[in-house]
C-alpha cells in the first residue's frame, strides 16, 4: 500500500512536471506568433515609409514642374517685354529720336535735354532742324572760350541758342535749295538767309553737310557750324 501511494505520488509528480514543461513549451510556441506580428508591423511601417517617400517624391516633382512652369512664364514675359521694347523703338520716328540715334549729334542731344526741349521734338511740329555736329559744337566752344558745362548750365541762353536752329514747317532739301536769297525765321526770331551755289547750300554761316533726315514730325539737315542768334 505504501509502495502504491509512492508510485501514485511519483506519477502525479511526473504529470505536474510535464504540465509545467507543457506550459513552458506553450510559452515557447507563443513567442513566434508575437514575432510574426512584429514582422507584419515592421512591414507595414516600411510600406508607410515607402508611401511617404513616394508622396515626397511626387511633391518634389510637382514643385519642380511648377518651378519650371514659372520660369517658362517669366521667360515668356521677358520675351514679350523685349518684343514691346523693339516695337516701341521701331515706332519712334520723331525728330528727337532721330537725333538720339546719331553718333555725330551727341552734344546737340545733351543740349536739348539740358534745356528741356526734348518733349517738343518728340511730340510737336512739324519742324525743320538745322543740327550742328559734335565737331561744330567743339569749334563753337573754342571760339567762345567756354566748356560744354558752361553752355549747358545757362538754360535760358541755351534755349535761345537751340531755337536759332529750328524753323516751323517741314522743309526738305528741294525746298531749301529753291530758296536762294530768301530767309527762314527761326523760333528764336533770328533770320537764316539761304545761299545756294551749285550743290552747296549755306544756312546763315553754316554749310549743310547732310540733307533730309526725315521724321514723322519734320526733317533734319546736318550743318557744320553752330548758328549764333543775334545779341540782345
Amino acid at each position: 500500500m505504501i509502495r502504491t501511494r509512492t508510485a501514485l505520488a511519483a506519477t502525479v509528480a511526473a504529470a505536474l512536471t510535464l504540465a509545467a514543461c507543457g506550459d513552458d513549451d506553450g510559452n515557447d510556441t507563443a513567442a513566434p506568433v508575437e514575432s510574426v506580428a512584429d514582422d507584419e508591423m515592421a512591414d507595414d511601417e516600411m510600406a508607410d515609409d515607402e508611401m511617404a517617400d513616394d508622396d515626397m517624391a511626387d511633391d518634389d516633382m510637382a514643385d519642380d514642374e511648377m518651378a519650371d512652369d514659372d520660369m517658362a512664364d517669366d521667360d515668356m514675359a521677358d520675351d514679350d517685354m523685349a518684343d514691346d521694347d523693339m516695337a516701341d523703338d521701331m515706332s519712334m520716328n520723331d525728330l528727337m529720336s532721330r537725333i538720339i540715334d546719331r553718333d555725330d549729334l551727341t552734344v546737340l542731344d545733351d543740349a536739348i535735354h539740358a534745356a528741356g526741349l526734348q518733349d517738343a521734338l518728340h511730340d510737336d511740329g512739324p519742324f525743320t532742324v538745322f543740327a550742328p555736329t559734335d565737331e561744330a559744337f567743339a569749334a563753337y566752344l573754342g571760339e567762345m572760350d567756354m566748356t560744354a558745362d558752361d553752355v549747358l548750365a545757362d538754360t535760358d541762353a541755351l534755349t535761345t541758342l537751340l531755337q536759332a536752329h529750328v524753323v516751323e514747317g517741314s522743309d526738305d532739301a528741294a525746298m531749301v535749295m529753291d530758296m536762294d536769297g530768301q530767309a527762314f525765321t527761326t523760333l528764336a526770331g533770328s533770320e537764316l538767309t539761304i545761299t545756294v551755289d551749285g550743290d552747296t547750300v549755306m544756312v546763315g554761316d553754316a554749310t549743310v553737310v547732310e540733307y533730309d533726315i526725315t521724321a514723322d514730325n519734320g526733317v533734319i539737315h546736318v550743318i557744320d557750324t553752330v548758328l549764333t542768334p543775334p545779341a540782345g
